[in-house]
């Protein structure tokens, strides 16, 4: 038997509920779940009705059940008792009054089932900012490529480097599906490079969202400290996705690519504060241009974490792999080192993870590679 899910479900049987929503009838209704949508609609209408009396129903608490197994026989009597012309307030009332005593037992002894969290498609891609004298790689003659390999890897959320606020609603138009996190770094509006968080918005509702920056005073918008002389953010989002109301961050970062005491001061201030994200039983995602090879103190101090297990998602798929430089400069090289990275909390697993090499008639989208991971969801282990 299905139920309902949603007060949208019940209201979407009938014009007349929608507009009595505030209602205290309508909130029984869809607290219950009505597996009639007849018996909605018409008991909507007698109330429409009845509301012209002045009648108003006494406030008395609502069961917070979310599902509710009825049998069909209490539909099916309870249809056979309304007859909307003849109805008075008085027996209504009594009739809710019911549904309300029903709805509690049956909320006693049927928790709502559980959705397990579908996987999650991530992708981290420094996109290169597009105003810069690339000559035959200008962003006008690559981003359709560029587009193309998003659309191919269809990530739920989407980690962008060096993007500018035009680039980003280019990237809108093309990918409809996706609503933007973040803010240029230059004014924390639209000025300068975003640290961009793109979500799929068919999947997820935003829960919260912030940018900080690098630098001693994080909250202060285009302050700079610790030797960078280019400003340095962060942009954070979580996100909760409808199915299964499971809760995730992503954060987006660049780090500098000159200054090391910035990058290790850099890690220090993203792993104090992932661990005082509001929700801290939420999992962590963290996408980014680190400017900073495996083996550099800044990217390990992010693996060496205890409390919040950070690790790479793709060398935990593929530990001996010697090619995986990401940056590559427009024409494909990949001996270099891999400082672009997706990284991933306890609790999450990658199940595939690549360096997505596409190139179309010798063009590259970018002169980074972007890169990819299939992520399930895990139990989460606690170190002691």
């Amino acid at each position: 038997m299905r139920l309902f899910a949603n007060k949208n479900s019940v209201a979407n049987g009938s014009k007349s509920i929608g507009s009595f929503q505030k209602n205290v009838f309508v909130q029984a209704a869809t607290r219950v779940f009505l597996q009639n949508a007849f018996f909605a609609r018409k008991l909507g209408e007698h109330y429409s009705n009845l509301e012209q009396t002045k009648w108003r129903y006494p406030k008395i608490p609502i069961p917070a059940a979310s599902y509710v197994v009825l049998e069909p026989s209490f539909y099916q009597k309870f249809s056979r008792e309304i007859n909307m012309k003849t109805m008075s307030a008085h027996r209504l009332r009594h009739m809710i009054l019911r549904i309300f005593l029903i709805s509690s037992i049956a909320s006693c002894t049927k928790q709502p089932e559980q959705v397990a969290p579908a996987p999650l498609d991530v992708m981290s891609f420094n996109i290169r900012y597009g105003t810069a004298n690339d000559g035959d790689n200008a962003w006008p003659l690559r981003k359709d490529l560029a587009f193309e390999v998003i659309k191919q890897a269809d990530p739920d959320v989407l980690g962008l480097q060096e993007a500018l606020h035009f680039q980003l609603l280019e990237l809108l138009e093309a990918l409809p599906q996706y609503a933007l996190v973040g803010v240029g770094r230059d004014d924390g509006e639209q000025a300068g490079e975003y640290a961009a968080i793109l979500y799929d918005s068919t999947r997820f509702d935003l829960l919260s969202q912030g940018t900080f920056w690098f630098s001693d005073t994080p909250e202060v918008v285009g302050s700079t400290s610790w030797g960078n002389s280019i400003t340095r953010i962060c942009s954070w989002a979580q996100l909760r996705d409808r199915s299964s109301q499971k809760a995730i961050y992503a954060y987006n970062v660049h780090w500098d690519h000159r200054s090391q005491p910035s990058r290790e001061r850099s890690a220090g201030l993203l792993l104090s504060k992932i661990a005082k994200r509001s929700n801290p039983e939420a999992p962590v995602v963290v996408t980014g241009d680190f400017n900073a090879g495996e083996d550099n103190p800044a990217f390990v101090a992010l693996l060496n974490d205890d409390t919040i297990q950070l690790h790479d998602s793709y060398r935990s798929l593929h530990p001996d792999a010697l090619e995986v430089g990401t940056f590559n400069g427009f024409v494909g090289t990949s001996d270099g080192d891999k400082i672009d990275a997706i990284l991933l909390s306890g609790g999450l697993r990658s199940s595939s993870a690549e360096i997505v090499r596409t190139h179309q008639d010798g063009r590259y989208p970018s002169d980074h590679f972007p890169i990819t991971a299939h992520v399930e969801f895990v139990k989460p282990t606690h170190s002691k």
